[in-house]
This record gives structure tokens, C-alpha cells and sequence, in this order.
């Protein structure tokens, strides 16, 4: 039986994490007019307020060697960050996302070709039935068109590696308390998108971007309430199982754009036509029910 102190955490990681990508859509659409610009603003705004829970935070006893692995899963983060904004501002939020979290996959075929564990049952049907979900998600598009899309590729990619930082995360939270975790993953993270400032257009356009702070206070402690949320659930009952059961995440992502597309397109407009609402809805489902099923068998 579920605790209520797991049924907190659990929704409060995912409706945290919708949020975020409910007002991260909003922003880069809407208002920011270089994504690559905004992907800074909105790293730096989540290292200054990682950095301010710091202060409040006790870092007796911990050494310079237990906080590589919260470095080094920020600095491998960058990419993602860089990443996730690029797709948000090229596709639909309820399409982008659950191409996102296919890590469940990604981290079985690791287990596979490096720790030759062997494929059970549970995860087979997971992966076919996950598959099946992407295959029917981007049915939109034909061959040549899939191979084409630099969104669908990079989702998938994202999806599939996105992990790794989770999982070095993970051994983090054995060796120092969650809390901990966070300034210094920020802190990795803002150094690693800090490349995107030898672009000319991004240094010429960032302060621009620093307008759009309002919004991105919001999302950014959003995000970090939902990963302090997550990793404490980890602590819980493990990585595998609370991101099998954080993988609903996209369907609710998915109900919750539908609503707003239909009331208040002036925030997020997507296609509202019935069959890419039937489409989205099989392909969203296989999704959750196949990485779901895999993560139940790691």
C-alpha cells in the first residue's frame, strides 16, 4: 500500500514537472525569440535560486569527492537542457515530451550491451509496446520525413540517453542528502550551457531574454521542486520504480495542452483535429503502459 507521504511525492513530481513544460512551451512559442538565449536565462535563473537553497543547507561532513557525481551529472545535463528547449520550440509539447521519456529503453539496452543482463519477458513487451507507441506518434510523418526531422530524432535520442544523469543522481543520493545534490547539479549544468555564449546572436540577445525572468523564476523552482520531489522518492523506494511511476507524466501533460488548446490557445495552440487527438492518445498510452512495464522489471 501506497503511503501518503509517496502519494505526496508523487504528485507533487508530476505536476511539478508538467508545469514546467506547460510554461516552458509557453515561453519559448510565445515570447522568447532565441531559444538558445533563453536556454542560458533560464539555466543561470535555475543555478542563482539552486545556489540561494544552498545557504540554507548543511554541508557538514560532506568532501569535495562525494559532490563529483552531482557535478558531473549537471555538466552531462547541459546537453539535455540545450536540447529540450530546441524541441519544445519546434514541436508540440504533448508531442515532444514522450518522446522523452523512453529512458527506461535506453537504460535496459545499457544493461544489455555493457552489463550483459538478459531481456525479461516484462521489459520485451515493454519495448515492443513503447515502440509501437512512438511508431504510432509520428505515423504524421513518412519515412523519409522521420529520418529528416531533426526534432523527432533528437526526442528520441534525448529519451533514450537522458538516464544517465538520472542514474549518477541516483548514486549521488547514497553517498549525501538529496537536498545537497541540487547546487551542485546546477552548478555543472550552468558551466555545460555556458557554451552556447560563443554565438554572437545569443550574446546579443540575452538580456533581452532577462525580461522574461518572471516566467522563468516559476518554472525554474517548479523544476526544482519537482527534483528535489523525485530524488527524495528515490530515497522512497528507488529510482526504477518512482520513474516507472513518474512516467504517467506525459499523458497528464497531454490531457492538460488538450484543455488549454481548446479554452486558451493565447497560451498553448495544438492540433485539436479528432484523429490527432485519437493518434496522441493510443501512441501517448503505449508509451506510459510500455516504459512503464519495463522499469516494473529492472
Amino acid at each position: 500500500m501506497i503511503s501518503q507521504e509517496l502519494l505526496f511525492v508523487i504528485i507533487l513530481t508530476t505536476l511539478a514537472y508538467t508545469s514546467v513544460y506547460i510554461i516552458d512551451k509557453f515561453i519559448v512559442s510565445k515570447k522568447a525569440s532565441n531559444v538558445y538565449a533563453y536556454t542560458v536565462v533560464s539555466v543561470s535563473i535555475f543555478w542563482i535560486e539552486s545556489i540561494i537553497l544552498a545557504f540554507f543547507l548543511n554541508w557538514t561532513g560532506i568532501t569535495l569527492l562525494q559532490l563529483w557525481k552531482p557535478f558531473i551529472a549537471g555538466i552531462i545535463s547541459g546537453a539535455f537542457y540545450i536540447t529540450y528547449f530546441y524541441i519544445l520550440n519546434k514541436d508540440e509539447a504533448s508531442h515532444a515530451v514522450p518522446l522523452m521519456y523512453l529512458s527506461p529503453i535506453g537504460l535496459t539496452l545499457i544493461h544489455f550491451l555493457f552489463l550483459k543482463s538478459s531481456f525479461t519477458i516484462y521489459q520485451l513487451l515493454g519495448i515492443g509496446g513503447a515502440t509501437l507507441g512512438v511508431i504510432i506518434l509520428e505515423s504524421r510523418h513518412t519515412i523519409k520525413q522521420f529520418f529528416h526531422s531533426k526534432t523527432t530524432l533528437f526526442g528520441i535520442g534525448y529519451g533514450l540517453l537522458v538516464g544517465i544523469p538520472i542514474a549518477i543522481n541516483e548514486a549521488a543520493s547514497q553517498e549525501i542528502f538529496f537536498w545537497n545534490i541540487q547546487p551542485i547539479f546546477a552548478t555543472g549544468s550552468i558551466i555545460s550551457v555556458s557554451i552556447l555564449l560563443i554565438r554572437k546572436d545569443v550574446r546579443m540577445s540575452i538580456l533581452k531574454h532577462y525580461k522574461l525572468v518572471k516566467y522563468t523564476v516559476i518554472s525554474e523552482a517548479l523544476t526544482i521542486t519537482g527534483n528535489i520531489a523525485f530524488w527524495y522518492g528515490i530515497t522512497l523506494i528507488g529510482a526504477p520504480l518512482l520513474s516507472g511511476i513518474s512516467q504517467i507524466t506525459p499523458l497528464i501533460l497531454f490531457t492538460t495542452t488538450t484543455v488549454i488548446s481548446r479554452y486558451y490557445p493565447h497560451i498553448i495552440e495544438e492540433d485539436q483535429q479528432r484523429t490527432t487527438l485519437l493518434r496522441k492518445t493510443i501512441a501517448i498510452t503505449l508509451i506510459v503502459l510500455g516504459t512503464g512495464m519495463i522499469v516494473y522489471a529492472l
